[in-house]
């Protein structure tokens, strides 16, 4: 059964759009999730409208701006940009509901440069614009604003240390699953300037791996008390009670359980002696807690296999 997904109810002008909108994302191989997120920015955009007294058909790029601008003034972090807006406008004007826009060129060799790779990626790589446009290109812009000079990018002077010391300094600002992101549009950036022969050497090996250390630690022993009652839950009537049992014994004896002396024998939650292997195995099958040597020759098992002359042991 599927995680379940909370759809954000769209009010204000741009209400009568938000069921196309959803339909519109889900055949742009969005996720629901994803899908979900964009509704909800959906619907602080249709509600900022509504406060300004604006329209539907007063949804220009400026006005798009003028709420990325708010947000980010009011310390909102999510869709805070202007070109998150850029979706949401780009169904309206497909619709017609919105002005198209004024055609324009890329202006700068850093914008050139990004329409370039946004393309590759798009028609080489097969990526969705969704995923191009939200976590590719916006890691590319970040990392070749830094590369800007005068005249242009300096992609000649492009060295490993510039890629180490750039994510040196953005990666503490973000989670592990962050910049792992940033680290993988990163290594398709490097790999796209080689291809296209802006840069000369492939500087892909110099972007490192994102180490995540959770979950590393060497697992610690149960307390005492623990034990005790992981071993008084199981049901040593049935078979598989007693399939539990001889389990939790082993582990306990492997080092799963509280630390003891290996001078002295640790005891069973009965207060029995310890047992090995052979000994679970028994009690598995019969519930009998002794020694290997007296289960073997002794066991209530055993005595029924090899006749009534052989004895019982002290459990029995």
């Amino acid at each position: 059964m599927g995680r379940k997904v909370w759809v954000p109810v769209v009010s204000g002008p741009l209400a009568p759009y938000a069921a196309g909108f959803w339909s519109w994302l889900a055949s742009r191989a969005y996720s629901s999730s994803a899908a979900a997120d964009r509704l909800y920015q959906f619907d602080q955009l249709s509600r900022w409208l509504a406060r300004e007294g604006l329209g539907v058909g007063e949804m220009t790029g400026e006005q798009a701006e003028r709420f990325a601008l708010e947000r980010r003034t009011a310390a909102v972090v999510s869709w805070a940009s202007p070109q998150s807006v850029a979706l949401p406008l780009e169904y309206l004007r497909q619709l017609g509901a919105v002005p198209p826009p004024v055609p324009t060129c890329p202006s700068g060799p850093l914008e050139e440069l990004l329409a370039d790779y946004g393309s590759y990626l798009s028609v080489e790589r097969g990526l969705c614009e969704h995923t191009v446009l939200d976590a590719y290109l916006p890691a590319a812009r970040l990392f070749l604003s830094d590369l800007g000079c005068s005249d242009g990018l300096d992609l000649a002077r492009l060295t490993a240390a510039d890629v180490s010391s750039f994510l040196a300094r953005e990666c503490p600002k973000r989670s592990v699953s962050g910049a792992r992101d940033l680290v993988c549009a990163l290594r398709s950036l490097l790999r796209y300037l080689h291809l296209a022969g802006l840069i000369t050497t492939p500087l892909v090996w110099a972007v490192p791996a994102v180490a995540d250390l959770r979950d590393r630690t060497l697992p610690r022993g149960l307390e005492p008390a623990a034990v005790r009652r992981l071993l008084a839950s199981c049901d040593r009537r049935r078979l598989i009670g007693r399939r539990d049992f001889a389990i939790l014994l082993l582990l306990r004896g492997w080092g799963y359980g509280p630390a003891r002396s290996p001078r002295s024998p640790w005891r069973t939650s009965t207060g029995g002696p310890g047992c090995c292997w052979s000994t679970a195995r028994a009690a598995a099958r019969t519930g009998c807690r002794c020694r290997p040597m007296s289960a073997r020759r002794s066991c209530p098992t055993f005595s029924a296999a090899h006749g009534a002359g052989a004895g019982r042991c002290s459990c029995g």
